[in-house]
């Protein structure tokens, strides 16, 4: 279980670290890449939400139907 949560955590923190090293080690370009990564994500807003919801969907329905089973 100990190990799950490493991951877990490390995944998660991903979208934090990858912007952040882009920034710190990309120099010049950074600005521009980091701007055309916030536009995206503004444009894309809807579709991000939908899929970040579906897989907390999943992830209750699959608890939900361990527990009954077991």
């Amino acid at each position: 279980m100990r190990n799950r949560q490493a991951k877990s955590s490390t995944i998660g923190s991903l979208g934090l670290l990858v912007p952040l090293a882009v920034f710190l080690l990309g120099g010049a370009r950074a600005a521009t890449t980091l701007s055309g990564w916030t536009d995206l994500f503004a444009r894309h807003n809807t579709a991000v939400m939908a899929g970040l919801f579906l897989v907390f969907g999943l992830k209750l329905l699959g608890d939900g139907i361990g527990i009954v089973t077991s």
